[in-house]
């Protein structure tokens, strides 16, 4: 049966926050605890994002950030060392953000966004720019590769015009097809970069689940992580239009393993996991 339920916002608040420490409540402070975190929450970001309220590893160190940034020193070290150590993929993936995806939530976004068909036909099919098929052909050959030699060999072709590169870079990762394999952290830090295939355990994309399935992983692990979220923000991660999100939703609710909430002060409905109904939803 369905029932609307209600939360304040000061009670989404609080269980918000506490999806910034691990399932037992230690805080977020060695390289072994970020990868743990990572692999609870499925994926994280890099940084907090007002826009889209998931856990992230800078918000999850209870250590201070930067003057004038929202990063802390832990947090810009692990986008290098985790994906260094393959502990987990790190990348613009998520709203063009950079993002941790743990190795179990890998094949769900894999099966959703990456190259299903191949590099090859991704490239018959113009979804991939000549400018994106030039770099990519140097990350398969010479990777892992850092940003700075990637760019000495990639600058000629593209007449200097370093926004083409970065560009190129972005779409490789939207894809799926690239991944930060680590880099270095004097100064200012440098990427390397390598193929998602190369870079995740042996066999964990061989059998990759069906689209409808993927979804429905990422969608509860969306509201696990957010403790509740609007159908714009579900359709925002899935890229997807809203009219699809909200039926994947409804199967969800169907299967009673989703209903709606309101919160309190704002007109939008939410979508909350029903083993969450406790502490502070009525």
């Amino acid at each position: 049966m369905f029932v609307l339920l209600e939360i304040t916002s000061r009670d989404l608040a609080v269980q918000r926050a506490d999806r910034l420490k691990l399932s037992d409540g230690a805080l977020v402070l060695s390289d072994q605890d970020a990868a743990r975190f990572i692999d609870e929450r499925g994926f994280a970001l890099l940084a907090p994002w007002p826009k889209v309220p998931l856990p992230s590893l800078s918000a999850a160190d209870p250590r201070p950030c930067w003057e004038g940034f929202s990063i802390t020193d832990a947090a810009w070290r692990w986008k290098e060392v985790l994906p260094g150590q393959r502990l987990c993929a790190y990348g613009k993936f998520i709203c063009n953000r950079g993002a941790f995806i743990s190795w179990r939530l890998l094949p769900a976004f894999y099966a959703l966004f990456g190259p299903a068909d191949g590099l090859e036909e991704e490239y018959v099919a113009q979804s991939m720019t000549p400018e994106a098929r030039t770099v990519l052909n140097i990350i398969e050959a010479e990777g892992p590769i850092d940003t700075r030699v990637l760019w000495r060999e990639v600058g000629p072709i593209f007449a200097g015009n370093r926004k083409i590169f970065v560009q190129a870079l972005a779409t490789l990762q939207i894809k799926y097809i690239i991944t930060v394999s680590g880099g270095e952290l004097d100064g200012w830090s440098l990427h390397s970069w390598d193929l998602v295939t190369r870079q995740v355990p042996n066999g964990l994309l061989d059998h990759l689940p069906s689209a409808a399935d993927a979804s429905h992983t990422i969608l509860l692990q969306l509201l696990e992580n957010a403790v509740c979220c609007s159908t714009a923000l579900a359709a925002s991660i899935l890229r997807q239009d809203r009219r699809s999100v909200k039926n994947l939703l409804q199967e969800l609710v169907a299967a009673e393993q989703v209903t709606q909430v309101h919160v309190s002060g704002e007109a939008t409905a939410y979508w909350l996991l029903i083993n969450q109904t406790t502490n502070g939803v009525s």
